[in-house]
């Protein structure tokens, strides 16, 4: 499909890659995405999911819900994740992308809304829930320094 006339705030099955740590070979998955935002030559899309029961509260944190999934012409409850690793720049006119509907206004609403206020409230939560910290790595010892 040629990608004239993506807007924002339109829904399109997209196939992201991603790299099996197994077997190292990458494979392909498609997935719904929201049109974010639409630039002169690229697009930036967000991975909508359906998977939000059994995330962490951290990872619910990211997730933005589509109040009108069906009217949107997806098949289940739906959430945007607007997590880090979620969103993609994809060249406009080489992105393979099949249109399956749109966000209500309400929902592009809350989108917008949720995209603006995501950082802080990111900032808020770890402050109120740390998270573990990363094992401190010993360093080595710097051998004996040589003079002229």
């Amino acid at each position: 499909m040629r990608n004239t006339n993506v807007k924002p705030g339109e829904l399109y099955l997209f196939e992201f890659w991603y790299q099996n740590n197994k077997r190292r070979e990458p494979y392909g998955k498609i997935r719904p995405v929201l049109i974010m935002e639409v630039k002169k030559d690229k697009l930036l899309l967000a991975q909508v999911t359906s998977q939000y029961d059994k995330k962490s509260d951290y990872i619910k944190l990211q997730y933005s819900p589509i109040k009108d999934w069906e009217e949107a012409q997806l098949l289940k409850p739906s959430w945007i994740d607007m997590g880090q690793n979620s969103l993609r720049f994809v060249n406009r006119h080489k992105a393979n992308l099949k249109k399956i509907g749109s966000l209500t206004p309400e929902d592009i609403l809350r989108a917008v809304n949720y995209w603006h206020h995501h950082k802080e409230w990111q900032q808020k939560f770890i402050k109120e829930h740390p998270q573990p910290k990363e094992p401190t790595r010993n360093k080595q010892k710097e051998g004996p320094k040589h003079g002229r």
